[in-house]
């Protein structure tokens, strides 16, 4: 009895081993072409080298087939998350007919700079995912950190609030045509942030809240005759103003 289950048991080994080298030996199993779609950061290649070394480690047994067979591909085949901060996924595709696949990414888009020893561009989520060139002016969020702004590829260095809150405070400006020189980082236990004016005069936010109709306060303060000549405004008690 336990020489027959033996049997049996073997031969099933044979069997499924037969059957795994027949598709792995048949031309048909093979997938032909691995196109990308959607990557102006990364090369072609660079893409296929993350996205095969992600999905080597996720799939396990199946990888042991080779990555160009179409069975790793169809256990591959949805939305990936690669090892690279550049992009915000990957997803899969094969076409088993036409022995393809296709992998399409979506990379991060530039939300802003945030600068302390060097200069790093991040996303509207404030991941950041590069090294940016010094940058200076409005066409874009630049941001100068403090002495305690962690700032490390593929980490958060603001809440999408912050950024948020950054952008409407800048619009604001903006609006009324008063350009602004620089956005920094106070220190990091206050959690504040200031803009310095073209004309020297520094404004003081909170780093959680922005006034209401902030467009319509600089309108009034821009129109008095001693805008110019105001050292600061602060915004950084709710409800309330301080300037001089």
């Amino acid at each position: 009895m336990r020489l027959r289950i033996y049997l049996i048991i073997l031969g099933g080994i044979v069997i499924l081993g037969g059957m795994v080298y027949g598709l792995d030996a048949i031309r048909w199993f093979r997938i032909a072409d691995v196109s990308v779609t959607g990557n102006k950061l990364l090369s072609a290649d660079e893409v296929k080298e993350n996205a095969l070394g992600t999905l080597a480690a996720r799939l396990g047994a199946w990888s042991l087939l080779g990555d160009d067979h179409v069975l790793f591909w169809l256990a591959a085949r949805g939305t990936e998350r690669l090892d690279t901060p550049l992009l915000t996924s990957a997803t899969i595709r094969v076409n088993v007919r036409a022995r393809s696949a296709d992998i399409s990414v979506t990379e991060r888009r530039l939300a802003g700079i945030v600068c302390t020893d060097a200069c790093y561009a991040f996303d509207g989520d404030g991941v950041v995912f590069a090294k940016a060139p010094q940058a200076e002016g409005q066409l874009f969020l630049v941001v100068t950190g403090n002495a305690a702004t962690d700032v490390r590829r593929g980490e958060t260095v603001f809440d999408a609030g912050e950024i948020r809150r950054f952008r409407e405070a800048l619009a604001a400006f903006t609006e009324n045509d008063i350009p602004v020189k620089a956005v920094r980082l106070r220190d990091e236990a206050l959690k504040e942030w200031e803009a310095v004016l073209e004309n020297g005069t520094v404004v003081y936010f909170d780093r959680m809240f922005i006034p209401d109709d902030l467009g319509g306060i600089m309108a009034a303060l821009s129109a008095r005759a001693d805008f110019n000549a105001l050292s600061y405004i602060d915004f950084r008690v709710p409800n309330r103003i301080y300037f001089r």
